[in-house]
């Protein structure tokens, strides 16, 4: 059975309803997949909307610049997170996620990491990759 971008099957959506919410509107967020400029233009922004959390800071993990979302600074124990945001290597960084980061760090508690790797084709595979995985060291590192 042949699926489109959607994930909807030629005998109709087979997502929840709660999943196509949530496809849907993460797909009003963005530019088409066509349009890598614009997409380009969106992760160059700076704050979305999305919930307060105690600390956001920029910080650089091994040459890769990253955002630390803290909603309990001090606090020790908790669960880390290391986001690496959509985009198949190509588009988008962290300002395009920075709500998704904000609501998972409210919503979980945990300190949310999330990398702005170099992106395709003007950094070619594997640096995308590479950089995910020295920053995922570099939290490790770090855990609160």
């Amino acid at each position: 059975m042949s699926e489109d971008l959607a994930g909807r099957g030629a005998g109709g959506d087979r997502l929840s309803p709660a999943a196509r919410e949530l496809c849907d509107a993460m797909t009003a967020a963005f530019p088409g997949p066509g349009n890598v400029a614009a997409l380009r233009a969106a992760a160059a922004g700076g704050r979305s909307a999305g919930p307060e959390v105690a600390s956001v800071r920029d910080a650089e993990a091994c040459g890769v610049p990253v955002r630390v979302y803290d909603p309990a600074p001090g606090s020790t124990g908790r669960p880390l997170a290391v986001f690496l945001h959509g985009g198949g290597w190509v588009m988008c960084g962290v300002a395009t996620h920075d709500a998704t980061c904000r609501s998972l760090a409210a919503g979980s508690g945990a300190v949310v990491v999330s990398a702005d790797y170099r992106l395709a084709p003007e950094h070619p595979w594997p640096a995308a990759p590479d950089d995910a995985l020295n920053v995922l060291l570099w939290a490790r590192a770090r855990a609160p």
